[in-house]
């Protein structure tokens, strides 16, 4: 999948530290923690070099080769999910929340 940036205005600081958290995927028993690093995102997976994310549209970001959706459920970000070229639909709960 390729990913273009849409036009608009920048995610505030605000709205990224809504992202921020630790997320878990029962599917890839995997965790991925996204920090919010000035005005961007950071994701972070074990193994791999820490990975900057740029917004591309409301709620989704890319980076690392992978598409980031972020889910709300009335409001609040409860999780999100991964596109990894032909691996999609990835989900991951977000935890402590």
């Amino acid at each position: 999948d390729t990913y273009t940036r849409v036009d608009g205005p920048p995610p505030t600081a605000a709205q990224l530290r809504e992202f921020a958290g630790r997320y878990f995927s029962s599917e890839i028993d995997a965790t991925y923690e996204v920090l919010p690093e000035g005005d961007s995102l950071i994701l972070k997976r074990a193994g791999r070099d820490p990975a900057g994310l740029v917004p591309i549209g409301s709620d989704e970001f890319s980076g690392a080769g992978l598409g980031i959706k972020f889910v709300r459920v009335r409001g609040r970000v409860t999780g999100l999910e991964v596109n990894a070229g032909r691996v999609t639909g990835i989900v991951f709960v977000r935890e402590g929340r």
